[in-house]
């Protein structure tokens, strides 16, 4: 069978801050204080073309710990245009998550990068691939909001649980936010850092407004064993629209035989 053509209306992939000699990215290093923004990096430098969006990859961390990151098109906070991905890592070295941002670069663009963590000088790499696309373009947007992330502790929204969770039953609401302005899309982040994490699985349901009214379905989340990352790190972006003053509520169930001395956690990514 012949290989796929390149479709006629144009598709880019084009890396930025990789180096596939040294599997490393931009080193992003959130400074000596904890829980506070370090100095900003240069991840997308003078874009070769428009984007409709790109691929943040982040990995290679030097501690376990959590990360809050902004994004920005100049080196500047009035220039953020995503606040506060909320990610983690529960061992050294095992960080790794792709996350799509779907906002804009323009041709000759620039995205820079800073984060804060857990734990002072805890440096992960960053790189990105810029995705361009013709006619049949993914929908673009041009704003974003966080919804549950705790920037003063770097921890997102801990999601209520049942006390027994090998029986089945419907564990209560949490709100973690209220959006600012209509939504278009969401992405949910995953997190935790527990080290007692055991085997098991979660279901997470989103609601909205009074109530309140499900509205994603379950959103499936896995851990193969104690301590590892969150599988996946992150759904989305998910096409969902939620309206402006709207409250945001998630709850969670566990799979029988599992087990959290804490909940696990989320934060929503809102794109409008």
């Amino acid at each position: 069978m012949a290989d796929w053509p390149v479709a006629p209306d144009g598709q880019l992939y084009e890396k930025y801050s990789a180096s596939t000699a040294a599997i490393t990215g931009a080193s992003v290093d959130p400074g000596a204080t904890i829980h506070n923004k370090g100095a900003w990096v240069s991840i997308i430098d003078n874009a070769t073309h428009g984007y409709n969006g790109f691929l943040l990859q982040v990995f290679n961390n030097v501690a376990a710990g959590v990360w809050a990151i902004d994004l920005a098109y100049a080196a500047s906070p009035t220039a953020i245009f995503v606040a506060d991905i909320l990610i983690s890592s529960a061992r050294a070295g095992q960080l790794g998550t792709t996350i799509y941002i779907p906002m804009p670069v323009p041709s000759g663009g620039n995205v820079h990068a800073r984060c804060q963590s857990t734990v002072a000088s805890n440096t992960i790499q960053i790189s990105a691939i810029g995705i361009g696309h013709g006619g049949d373009a993914p929908p673009s947007y041009t704003r974003c909001q966080t919804i549950g992330a705790n920037v003063v502790t770097n921890t997102s929204t801990r999601g209520s649980q049942p006390t027994q969770v090998q029986i089945p039953n419907t564990p209560a609401w949490l709100q973690i936010g209220t959006t600012v302005e209509p939504i278009k899309a969401i992405s949910a982040l995953f997190s935790s850092v527990i080290l007692s994490t055991p085997t098991g699985g979660i279901f997470w349901e989103l609601g909205i407004g009074a109530g309140p009214t499900p509205i994603s379905g379950q959103l499936i989340q896995s851990y193969s064993t104690a301590g590892d990352q969150p599988n996946p790190t992150n759904i989305g972006p998910l096409p969902l629209h939620i309206p402006a003053a709207t409250a945001v509520h998630v709850r969670c169930l566990l799979r029988a035989g599992a087990f959290w001395a804490q909940p696990p956690e989320i934060s929503i990514l809102g794109f409008s």
